[in-house]
């Protein structure tokens, strides 16, 4: 049975298939590309933020198909422990040990609506900030790993085209927290 409390992950059969059109476009780069085709990018500081301070990242969203692509720009953060509808974007950070840090808000979102779609033209992007030390433990001087995930519960615009609703994620990417400053 499914975890609904589990982030959605692709299923094995569009792993296999995610990869053999990877090689496949790899071993034939004239091939023309995916025409519903988006990419999630994670931003990090490149330099050490200090503990206590705030810690910006900022998440993209870019349509790297050749078909325009209607998503759910709304990129509401929230807690993996949401429901499905609630949740958007969620970001997973591990602490200088290895642990997972807890989302420390208790939010209240609500779903989205047709009024949260945008529609991404091929090579178009929508980018989001999000201060993330107001929502997590960052006070703990190290070395940190965060990456997100994206999805959209199952919504349409007002002209009855669905949202996208495939999972995407980020790799693991490293950040550092230092002292603060006395």
């Amino acid at each position: 049975m499914l975890n609904r409390c589990q982030p959605r992950r692709p299923s094995t059969a569009i792993r296999v298939l995610s990869n053999r059109l990877a090689l496949y476009v790899e071993r034939h780069p004239d091939a023309p590309a995916e025409p519903r085709r988006l990419s999630l990018r994670l931003t990090v500081p490149q330099r050490p933020t200090r503990a206590g301070e705030p810690m910006r990242v900022e998440l993209g969203l870019e349509n790297t198909g050749t078909a325009p692509v209607t998503v759910n720009g709304r990129m509401a953060l929230n807690t993996v422990h949401a429901p499905d509808a609630y949740r958007e974007v969620v970001f997973e950070i591990r602490r200088p040990d290895g642990a997972l840090l807890p989302f420390l808000p208790k939010l209240r979102i609500g779903a989205a609506t047709a009024a949260d779609l945008v529609e991404l033209a091929p090579g178009a992007s929508l980018r989001r900030s999000y201060e993330l030390s107001t929502s997590f433990g960052l006070d703990v001087p190290g070395s940190y790993g965060i990456r997100a995930l994206y999805a959209s519960a199952p919504v349409a615009d007002l002209a009855g085209r669905p949202a996208w609703t495939a999972s995407l994620g980020t790799a693991w990417m490293p950040f550092e927290r230092i002292a603060a400053a006395h």
